[in-house]
């Protein structure tokens, strides 16, 4: 099954960055990819309507995967997001988590955990 729509993905680790988007890019979504937080803000704030789905790194330098996520829902309070990390037990997670437009995916995963997790969120229309 091949997707659709805007994929916001955030990940510091250049390589899992790169890896990510030809993932989604090859199941048929249009990635907008970043390398931290602050950046990506800057591009929803240009046009947050495009978006479809935020997928975002939890632990990054700077502005974190849950506080970008804050940060995005002020521009589109419906948007739902993908957090991934290799961390486990990560404080104040569980609280975005409780969203039922949110959900965890843990390092390291294989490309058909992403996408499957990502229809999921998006639903079965993609």
């Amino acid at each position: 099954t091949r997707g659709g729509g805007t994929i916001l993905l955030v990940e510091d680790e250049p390589a899992l960055l790169l890896l990510g988007t030809r993932v989604l890019e090859g199941a048929g979504y249009t990635v907008l990819a970043y390398p931290d937080g602050e950046s990506a803000l800057a591009a929803v704030k240009q046009d947050p309507a495009r978006l479809d789905l935020l997928v975002s790194d939890v632990v990054m330098p700077g502005l974190s995967g849950p506080e970008l996520f804050h940060e995005v829902r002020k521009l589109r309070p419906t948007l739902p997001a993908l957090f991934m990390s290799g961390y486990p037990g990560i404080d104040g997670l569980e609280l975005h988590l409780r969203d039922t437009c949110a959900a965890f995916l843990a390092k390291p995963f294989a490309p058909d955990a992403l996408t499957d997790a990502i229809r999921g969120l998006l639903g079965s229309s993609d």
